[in-house]
């Protein structure tokens, strides 16, 4: 409703960017807590556009936050230079802002974090991509947080 997007910076979307697969997290109004959404599976590029903008209509968000996945020494890999041009594209696409964050490490925690929780295998995989991008976006969430 009107009344909240005045009182709060509004929901953010995070972005665990794949080829084949994209992590989507999403964001409280109040920017503190992130919960795994859903994984959006790529087919056809031209699905992709409407897809993405129903989902920032329907949550209602403010920006995209995605994942750069740098390697471990910094410099930007193949995978981090594709999803800045996503990033780009969804900007274009949604008319939101975009921010891009180092999710290094979010994989491997994500990985982590589902193995403590004692979930099978398959129900593992399905769940890394948006959990990858949970802890991604809490890890932004939370640097921001401390910014304030």
């Amino acid at each position: 409703s009107a009344m909240s997007s005045v009182c709060y910076p509004g929901r953010l979307l995070g972005i665990d960017y794949g080829t084949r697969r994209i992590g989507i997290a999403l964001s409280d109004p109040r920017q503190l807590i992130a919960t795994p959404l859903t994984t959006y599976h790529r087919t056809r590029p031209e699905k992709e556009a409407p897809f993405f903008c129903d989902l920032a209509g329907e949550y209602e968000i403010t920006g995209f936050v995605i994942g750069l996945p740098l390697h471990m020494h910094g410099e930007i890999s193949d995978m981090a230079i594709e999803a800045k041009a996503f990033g780009s594209w969804l900007h274009e696409q949604t008319g939101k802002k975009i921010v891009f964050w180092d999710e290094r490490l979010t994989t491997a925690a994500a990985e982590i974090h589902l193995k403590s929780a004692r979930l099978s295998l398959e129900k593992r995989k399905k769940k890394r991509d948006p959990v990858a991008a949970q802890i991604m976006l809490q890890s932004y969430l939370q640097s921001k947080s401390m910014d304030s």
